[in-house]
């Protein structure tokens, strides 16, 4: 069975959570703290295997900074499981030094987006996010009186202790329409991303919005699954190309952007991505160190018996189904 994996936080450069964009409709919601990652891996995979036993839909929510599971909503019993994130001994000191690094990265990267901005046609963009509008929301959702839809946040990738991770695929898999964006930083994809949402929302349409999790303000991709829609921001580090039908390119940087602005600015680019490049790699370390503490901690917490464990576990499953 196909599962939906997602991101509902990010913790860097600083900590910003869609939780209850994500959980606050639900009838059923067990929420957990300060229970190490075995146990709560337990639980979640138990309830995984529920779930598959009964042939529902689950929804795998991930920890950011390690990727291990931290959550799973069940949409069809309208019910959810969360366990809040643990803080280490040395968390606060590594994350402190952590975030001050990525706020670093950022810099850097707004540095890229005011090269860019400078020779982006904006006019040009907001006539072709119109294109885009009416081409997929001109028909407004019928049949339900549904006056305006549902947004949904969330990301859909993470800088973790592993390196980038990010969900792209999976979250994609069952979509028939799936536009790549292309363009570079500053030349207006989330603010493109920003209008299509908008105007599927005001169609009626219960659309997810996906977030950078480095700048949590800028949209990374929005899906409308009502339509079997995708439209992502298919740049670096989260580059992909057409490789089934129903996949196309909006090509942002061809038809807004002065022509040769990569070549006229390719020096300075190439040592803004360099500096970027080298600061993101601080920054993993930092997060290591911020798992290592929270894995540290955890083993000092809740000393559950075997017996204990097992119960603890049956229960949380019983009481969520």
């Amino acid at each position: 069975m196909q599962y939906l994996h997602y991101f509902i936080s990010t913790e860097l450069p600083q900590t910003v959570t869609f939780y209850n964009s994500n959980f606050s409709k639900l009838n059923k919601i067990i929420r957990l703290s300060r229970y190490p990652q075995s146990i709560i891996s337990e639980v979640m995979g138990g309830i995984v295997k529920k779930t598959e036993e009964n042939n529902l839909r689950a929804e795998i929510i991930h920890n950011s900074l390690n990727n291990s599971v931290c959550g799973v909503i069940i949409p069809e019993i309208s019910a959810g499981v969360y366990c809040d994130m643990f803080s280490g001994t040395d968390y606060n000191e590594y994350k402190n030094r952590a975030c001050e690094i990525f706020s670093k990265a950022k810099k850097i990267h707004d540095k890229q987006e005011e090269i860019y901005i400078k020779n982006t046609d904006f006019d040009r963009l907001c006539e072709l996010a119109k294109v885009a509008e009416q081409m997929f929301f001109s028909v407004k959702k019928q049949g339900e009186d549904v006056l305006q839809g549902r947004e949904i946040h969330r990301f859909f990738g993470a800088i973790t202790a592993n390196g980038n991770v990010n969900y792209i695929q999976q979250i994609t898999a069952e979509l028939k329409h799936r536009y790549f964006i292309k363009g570079r930083p500053g030349t207006g994809k989330s603010t493109f991303l920003k209008k299509l949402a908008a105007a599927g929302v005001n169609a009626g349409y219960d659309v997810e919005m996906y977030h950078c999790a480095l700048d949590p303000k800028s949209l990374d991709m929005i899906i409308v699954r009502e339509l079997g829609l995708c439209v992502f921001d298919s740049t670096s580090p989260h580059e992909y190309f057409p490789e089934r039908l129903g996949d196309g390119i909006i090509d942002i940087y061809g038809l807004c952007v002065a022509p040769g602005t990569d070549e006229r600015f390719s020096t300075e680019l190439e040592i803004l991505q360099q500096k970027y490049n080298e600061i993101i790699a601080e920054g993993r370390v930092l997060i290591r160190k911020i798992n290592e503490s929270i894995i540290e901690e955890e083993n000092t917490v809740l000393p559950l018996n075997n017996t204990e464990r097992e119960m603890f576990i049956k229960e949380v499953i019983k009481s969520l189904f």
